[in-house]
C-alpha cells in the first residue's frame, strides 16, 4: 500500500501515464540534440546553423550569441520542469530533485557563460561540452526517475 503525498493523493496513480511516456520522449529529443550536434561538427559550424567557423563575424558577434544562449536556454529549461513537475506529482523524494535541478542549474550556467559566451577558445569548447552532456544527463535521469515513479501503475 502507498502512502498519501502532502496533498492526500495518493503518489502513485497520480500521473503514471504521463510519467511513463516522459521516457521516451525525452529520449527522442535527446536523440535529436545528439544528431544536430554532430552535424554541426561534420560540417564545421559550432554555433547556430550558417556559421562556418569560430572566428567568423556571426559567431563572434555578441547579440547573435546572446540570442543563440538564450534560445538554447528555451529549449531546455521547461522541458526539465515539466519532467521534474510530473516526477513530484508522483511521489519523487525532494532530495533528488533538489540534487537533479542543482546539477541542471550548474549545467546550463556551464554551457551559457562558460561554452557560448567564454572569452577564449578552448575553455568555451568545454564549457560547451560539460554543459551539453549534464544537460542531457539531467533530462535522462528524470525521465529515468519518471519510469521508476510510474513501474507499479504498469504490474511491476
Amino acid at each position: 500500500m502507498s502512502t498519501a503525498n502532502s496533498l492526500g493523493l495518493n503518489p502513485v496513480a497520480l500521473l503514471p501515464v504521463t510519467g511513463t511516456w516522459a521516457a521516451p520522449f525525452t529520449a527522442y529529443m535527446i536523440f535529436l540534440s545528439i544528431r544536430v550536434s554532430k552535424l554541426r561538427d561534420e560540417r564545421k559550424v559550432p554555433i547556430g546553423n550558417r556559421c562556418t567557423g569560430a572566428d567568423t563575424k556571426e559567431n563572434s558577434d555578441p547579440l547573435y550569441l546572446a540570442i543563440r544562449a538564450h534560445a538554447n536556454y528555451a529549449e531546455y529549461v521547461p522541458y526539465a520542469f515539466v519532467l521534474a513537475g510530473l516526477a513530484e506529482a508522483n511521489g519523487a523524494k525532494s532530495i533528488a530533485l533538489n540534487t537533479i535541478l542543482g546539477v541542471f542549474f550548474a549545467a546550463r550556467l556551464v554551457h551559457t557563460e562558460i561554452g557560448m559566451l567564454g572569452k577564449d577558445k578552448k575553455s568555451m569548447a568545454s564549457g560547451r561540452f560539460a554543459g551539453a552532456f549534464l544537460t542531457l544527463l539531467t533530462l535522462l535521469s528524470l525521465s529515468g526517475y519518471n519510469l521508476y515513479l510510474s513501474k507499479s501503475f504498469w504490474g511491476f
